[in-house]
């Protein structure tokens, strides 16, 4: 069972800064000033965590099979995040907007759906190194080092809300792995029975 944070309309948008891409980021706020976090359930990431054209990326995407009760809380989030933008619209676009339809054409959910693929996947983003890096667990609760893949793992995710980012006219929420808890290991790769002692 996942942990959804609620009160969307209580978060706190801070000033947007100006990033290295080209866009800028807002940094999103509980009620409080602190950070916003949930749990997700154990959901299987079906692919490795990538950069985008980039194999050496340290900051990568990773994707989870969301569950029923994720996907509805992020459809929720999602109608609840654009009446925030539309309140909070002069600092975030430089103009007064007064209907959420106006911003919804421009806003990319971190809930996707794929005609190739059958569930729908939860989009985040993970540091691998540095002072913000993904924490990594087993299932005994203590740390662990890092999968070589991620493709196929079980895992529970403590996520936090980082911030709105905005590219040009488009917008979205930048989810953040911060705890990751394999739950299931990936099959060995190597044939078990390669190298017994005699």
């Amino acid at each position: 069972m996942g942990q959804f944070p609620q009160n969307v309309d209580k978060w706190q948008v801070c000033e947007p800064i100006a990033n290295k891409a080209g866009g800028k980021t807002a940094a999103i706020l509980d009620e409080h000033g602190g950070p916003i976090s949930f749990t997700t359930g154990i959901l299987r990431a079906p692919f490795d965590a990538s950069g985008y054209n980039d194999p050496d990326a340290t900051r990568v995407g990773l994707c989870l099979e969301a569950d029923a009760e994720l996907s509805e809380w992020l459809l929720q989030l999602d109608d609840e995040l654009l009446k925030l933008c539309r309140v909070h619209s002069q600092k975030l676009f430089g103009k007064q907007v007064y209907i959420e339809s106006e911003l919804k054409p421009n806003y990319y959910s971190a809930l996707k759906s794929n005609e190739k693929y059958a569930t729908t996947l939860f989009k985040m983003k993970m540091n691998k190194v540095g002072k913000g890096a993904v924490r990594v667990w087993n299932k005994a609760g203590l740390a662990r080092e890092m999968p070589e893949s991620w493709a196929g793992l079980q895992i529970q995710a403590r996520c936090v809300i980082k911030s709105i980012w905005l590219q040009s006219r488009s917008f979205g929420l930048t989810f953040e792995i911060a705890d990751a808890m394999v739950c299931s290991e990936a099959e060995p790769a190597t044939c078990p029975f390669a190298a017994q002692d005699a």
